[in-house]
């Protein structure tokens, strides 16, 4: 029968079997891979859309109650910062049995115009185990400021040689609230 048939007409029978292939093709293969590509476009679409958490109101929220209550701890009004807080590190030290030495210069840094950020450094001496049980008192003790700085010096003494000192130096910061 094909022998029968002009070479016209077997171009023909040839396009209409290729046409017939794709179709099949598509319906069989492609069309499966192609909807589980779109399925998988739109599914990584709507995750990215859930995780976006800088438009979830809950998130936002939940943030901003962190915020204000880290905030409300770490805020000190200057006269509170200068007399209060004194008082409250020294009494710690002593219960921890470590010596203070007080640095008197506070420096306030300012971050902007509405928010002042203020510094005091305090060195303390005594045994390693004192230190930072003391370290650890500091850092729970309510409205003492946080820790920005922490380091550890080991210096002998000027006159003898088996004597060492441990010191600690301290950098406490706050926030300035309102006079």
């Amino acid at each position: 029968m094909l022998k029968k048939l002009t070479f016209k007409q077997k171009n023909y029978i040839l396009l209409a079997g290729t046409a017939l292939l794709l179709v099949v093709s598509w319906k069989f293969a492609f069309k499966n891979t192609y909807d589980a590509v779109v399925l998988h476009l739109q599914l990584q679409r709507k995750t990215e859309e859930r995780n976006n958490l800088a438009f979830n109101p809950a998130y936002l929220d939940k943030k901003n109650s962190v915020l204000r209550q880290l905030t409300a701890r770490y805020t000190q009004k200057p006269e509170e910062w200068k007399n209060s807080f004194w008082l409250t590190v020294s009494g710690v030290a002593v219960r921890n049995n470590v010596n203070i030495n007080y640095n008197p210069s506070s420096v306030n840094i300012i971050a902007d115009s509405s928010a002042v950020i203020q510094r005091q450094t305090i060195i303390f001496e005594g045994s390693y185990r004192n230190l930072v049980g003391l370290l650890d008192t500091l850092h729970k003790t309510p409205r003492a400021g946080f820790i920005t700085s922490l380091s550890f010096r080991r210096e002998k003494e000027f006159r003898t040689e088996t004597i060492e000192k441990l010191r600690m130096e301290v950098i406490f910061s706050a926030i300035k609230g309102k006079e």
